[in-house]
This record gives structure tokens, C-alpha cells and sequence, in this order.
């Protein structure tokens, strides 16, 4: 659920009664909100105010689509879907089933300024599993028209997400959004080389399932990228 609100006013904290839940009812001091996903939300929302008066609120729940939703007025309104979604169900290396592909996208916005066609929503989502089931998964980069989502730019994971290219950036770092600055986008990663396996209960995870061959070892990198979204983009390795 998206909220809207009045950033001078948002009401402060509420206590709930002793030995009691917090009574959740909206305040009245919500002004709209929106189902925005089926799932959970775990990266922050980011908003543009792009060419011709236009503006957009981008969110990425778990195994759903990027969403952008129009802002116009005081209110969000129907969104426009990106064409990735994570595939549910589908197999994951090391045997266990899909869950909701935790924790979603995390998101980060770039542009120059609101200039048309140089609006980047910059997606850091697991490729081949559910972060918060397993450890050992891989992230991948996207970036999508921040003007139509609908429009993939760029993955840095093959066709195949869990096929890795020469773009590849690793594992997925839950959580922490790209940096863009200077015409570079900058990713964290989890490491590189440790393979797939299951979190279990409260003593940890297991030991590896039988895997194959440990993950490729990937430098850390920067993306150089333009404001001319008609050249494409490569990796600068660091």
C-alpha cells in the first residue's frame, strides 16, 4: 500500500493501550493511497518530475512488476507495468521452490533534470532466486525508460537471469540501491563466490546442496552511462 501525505503533517506517533496492538485505522491525515502491490514493499519508493509537467512515483514489490504511477494533481493514478516480472513459480539451482523473490526491486531514478529521454529507473533485483530464502544469489542491474517502464533498457544479466554475462555484478546486496553520480552508477554486491544455499530456522544456514561449479569471481565495477538513451551502456571495470 502506497500513502500520501502531507510531509509537514504526518501526524507523529500514535501509542497503542497498554498490553494492546496499535489500533492501524488510517489517520484522517492520509490524503490517498493506492494497492500498489500484491506483496511486500522493502525498497523505497522514488519519485521524478520529468518533461512536459509530468511526474511519476516508481515502486517494485516482491515478485511483481516495476510500476510507475502517475502523479498528477494530489493523487496517484492507474499504473503503468514494466514487461519483467519475475517468473513465478520456476525452478532454483540447488533444489527448493520459489517464494516471493525477496526482497523486490530497490530503486534509484536518474536524469538530467527533467529533460525528455534522459530518465533512468535503475532496478537492483535477485536474478536466479528468493534473497530471503537463500543466500548466494545473484543481483542484476536493470534500467528502464523512467518516461515508459515498459521500455527495458539494459540488464546486466543475460536473457536468462540467471545466466551470467560479461556484465555480471555478483551477489545481490539486500536492500542498497545504486548510487548514480557523474554519469556512473554505482552497485554494491554481497560478494562473488559463495553458491546457493538454503537459510535454515535459528541455527544458521545449511550446509550447500549439491550446486555444481562455485559462482564466477566478478571485479567490483561502476557503470558509465549517457543521458542519450540511444547508447548503450558498459561497464567500467574498476
Amino acid at each position: 500500500m502506497l500513502y500520501l501525505m502531507k510531509r509537514d503533517n504526518l501526524g507523529k506517533f500514535q501509542a497503542g493501550a497498554p498490553g494492546s496492538q496499535l489500533n492501524c485505522n488510517d489517520s484522517n491525515l492520509v490524503l490517498h493511497r493506492v494497492q500498489a502491490t500484491g506483496g511486500h514493499i522493502h525498497g523505497t519508493p522514488v519519485f521524478w518530475s520529468g518533461p512536459n509537467n509530468k511526474s511519476w512515483v516508481y515502486v517494485m514489490g516482491e515478485g511483481d512488476n516495476l510500476k510507475a504511477f502517475p502523479f498528477v494533481g494530489d493523487r496517484l493514478k492507474i499504473p503503468i507495468h514494466s514487461a519483467y516480472r519475475p517468473a513465478r513459480p520456476a525452478p532454483v539451482p540447488c533444489d527448493g521452490a520459489v517464494d516471493n523473490w525477496m526482497p523486490g526491486g530497490i530503486l534509484s531514478v536518474s536524469s538530467d533534470q527533467s529533460k525528455v529521454g534522459t530518465g533512468i529507473v535503475w532496478a537492483l533485483v535477485p536474478a536466479n532466486g528468493d534473497a530471503n530464502s537463500f543466500r548466494g544469489v545473484k543481483g542484476m542491474l536493470m534500467a528502464f525508460n523512467a518516461e515508459n517502464i515498459g521500455e527495458e533498457l539494459w540488464r546486466s544479466q543475460g536473457a536468462n537471469p540467471a545466466t551470467d554475462t560479461a556484465n555480471s555484478l555478483g551477489l545481490l546486496a539486500r536492500f542498497a540501491p545504486s548510487t548514480v553520480a557523474n554519469g556512473k552508477v554505482f552497485v554494491g554486491n554481497a560478494g562473488d563466490s559463495e553458491p546457493l544455499k538454503r537459510y535454515g530456522g535459528f541455527h544458521g544456514p545449511e550446509g550447500p546442496p549439491p550446486c555444481g561449479p562455485r559462482p564466477t569471481r566478478f571485479p567490483a565495477k561502476s557503470l558509465w552511462w549517457s543521458t542519450d538513451l540511444n547508447k548503450p551502456l558498459r561497464w567500467l571495470r574498476r
